[in-house]
């Protein structure tokens, strides 16, 4: 099985710009990270209407994927190209890359208002290749003052973890360069100016917003020097690939518990290896918690949900209409391209953070209780389970590894607040949790990923509102006394392997069914006639 992909909560619960983890806050840091070792000592640029043309002529850009003509609306979708780019310009999620967001979405889309506008850029594409994960992402730059050559090859592997697969950068007619991401820490015996870039790889790895919580494991390997798990990379001690059966030994390496929750233990745990751990997850809450009342106006990325949601309520008193009204306003700031937090995607980016609310709320935990804070530590950890056992990824096992995957997490959490304090064993505790976990991802087996046209709005907002719901109803079950026949790991396996033998179209395509019945409907309200429609039906390949 490996080592698995996550070594950390924050892999999980981290900032990321919406709609999508994978395929649009993915790219994002992936341009980010070129931006800042491709200027190394250099005054970071600052771009504008008269120079952000020059730039883009001094990048290339490839999208590596098994289909481009069937992928293309995905990418689209997703703003893909837009997210790169946005990163190449300096976004990040840093304040200082956040003060530069708002102004650069609104550049590009004042230079580039179609998606469609970028990919047809000259130095801008899809190609065909391979790649694991999602996709791959090839970014190559050369920029004019010290004439360097540099290049990376991301893979996107779901939840916006990225691989660097392989870099390049070298300045002709001096020495080797280098040619593979492992060199990248002996910088100095390979390029000039090694010691600027070695410096600011420790700066990025050390940032308010650590670049290596998204990094999967092969890349935290070679960045070894620059991150707290290098210990653990050694050793190949990752809790969070048999936390099922790890977890009663972690909890009684911790046994003077404050609370009795198991998200103290996952606490005590991260903090150990990452000093800024509280901090982080501080941030992340804090953010969440914001977003369930943030009000944004819709329209400008977004394309669909506006005529779904303009008459919608946002008032509701009660626990399941905040829960929707939560969940709802998070998802909209996910389509508007707003900074959200992955819970475990952008897709699925509603159900945490609204329960979560909804149950402090409901029940006297306040935002900055410690109860609270735990129950964050709690949700992410299964979320680190269920991406190191099959993945949190749409485009490679359909809805449920994101939506289901949010619901566990939220479920997981609400086991253990309404627990808390309470007199049951860890042993138990950790028990109902699991078969919270299990019960749900058992009852969402083979759910597709099928966005119109590779949107992250349609039916992706809709079943986050009406599935938002569940993680009380699951976690009443399981503290009721149900506990599933089938082992949470048993079901996983299950769960992943329907995943696997979905079609295509069924993941994360935007060409599926909807896109297509959609099309057909909308030739039959132009008055196409019925019979050159049944022959168009006839000609879709439903299975690609």
């Amino acid at each position: 099985m490996g080592l698995g992909k996550i070594w950390t909560v924050h892999q999980v619960l981290k900032p990321i710009l919406g709609p999508s983890s994978s395929h649009t806050s993915a790219p994002l840091v992936a341009g980010y990270l070129t931006y800042r070792l491709s200027f190394l000592d250099e005054e970071f640029p600052s771009f504008s209407k008269k120079n952000i043309d020059e730039y883009l002529e001094s990048l290339s850009i490839s999208i590596i994927c098994s289909d481009p003509k069937r992928e293309r609306l995905s990418f689209i979708g997703h703003r893909t190209i837009r997210a790169t780019i946005l990163g190449l310009m300096g976004v990040y999620f840093d304040a200082e890359g956040l003060k530069k967001l708002d102004a650069y979405k609104k550049l590009l889309m004042n230079k580039y208002e179609r998606e469609d506008d970028l990919l047809r850029h000259r130095n801008i594409g899809l190609t065909k290749g391979q790649f694991s994960g999602s996709y791959g992402l090839a970014i190559f730059t050369e920029y004019r003052k010290k004439n360097y050559q540099f290049s990376f090859n991301f893979h996107s592997l779901g939840g916006g973890v990225i691989s660097i697969a392989g870099a390049i950068l070298h300045k002709p007619g001096v020495g080797r360069g280098i040619e593979n991401i492992r060199d990248f820490y002996k910088a100095p015996e390979f390029v000039p100016d090694g010691e600027e870039l070695k410096k600011d790889i420790e700066d990025l790895f050390g940032s308010e917003v650590p670049i290596w919580v998204y990094f999967d494991t092969t890349t935290l390997r070679n960045f070894g020097r620059y991150h707290s798990f290098r210990d653990a990379l050694e050793k190949g001690t990752n809790i969070y690939l048999n936390l099922d059966a790890l977890a009663k030994n972690l909890a009684r390496r911790y046994g003077d518990l404050t609370t009795n929750m198991f998200g103290e233990v996952i606490y005590r745990y991260e903090t150990q290896v990452f000093e800024d751990s509280e901090k982080f997850m501080a941030f992340v809450r804090d953010l969440m918690w914001e977003n369930n009342v943030r009000s944004v106006k819709y329209g400008q990325y977004s394309v669909y949900i506006h005529s779904e949601v303009k008459d919608f309520k946002f008032d509701g008193r009660d626990i399941p209409e905040r829960l929707l009204s939560y969940t709802l306003r998070n998802q909209l700031l996910d389509s508007e391209m707003e900074v959200i937090v992955s819970a475990p995607t952008g897709g699925a980016s509603g159900i945490l953070p609204a329960n979560l609310r909804v149950f402090a709320e409901e029940n006297g935990f306040r935002k900055n209780s410690i109860e609270y804070l735990y129950a964050h530590y709690t949700a992410a950890a299964i979320g680190a389970f269920i991406a190191n056992n099959m993945s949190v990824a749409g485009a490679q096992h359909g809805c449920l590894a994101e939506i289901g995957t949010s619901i566990a997490m939220a479920t997981a959490a609400i086991i253990d607040l309404r627990l808390s304090g309470n007199a049951v064993s860890m042993e138990k505790r950790i028990e109902k949790i699991f078969s919270g976990v299990g019960i749900v991802m058992l009852a969402l087996q083979g759910l597709a990923c099928d966005p119109l046209f590779g949107y992250v709005e349609v039916p992706c907002v809709l079943r986050n509102a009406l599935l938002s719901i569940l993680p009380i109803h699951a976690a009443n079950m399981v503290i009721g006394g149900y506990r599933p026949i089938l082992s949470t790991r048993c079901i996983l396996q299950a769960v992943k392997k329907t995943g696997e033998m979905l079609v295509k179209a069924l993941k994360e395509s935007g060409t599926g069914p909807l896109t297509c019945t959609y099309s057909l409907c909308k030739l039959r309200e132009k008055g196409v006639e019925e019979e050159i429609i049944q022959l168009i039906e006839k000609k879709i390949d439903w299975a690609r």
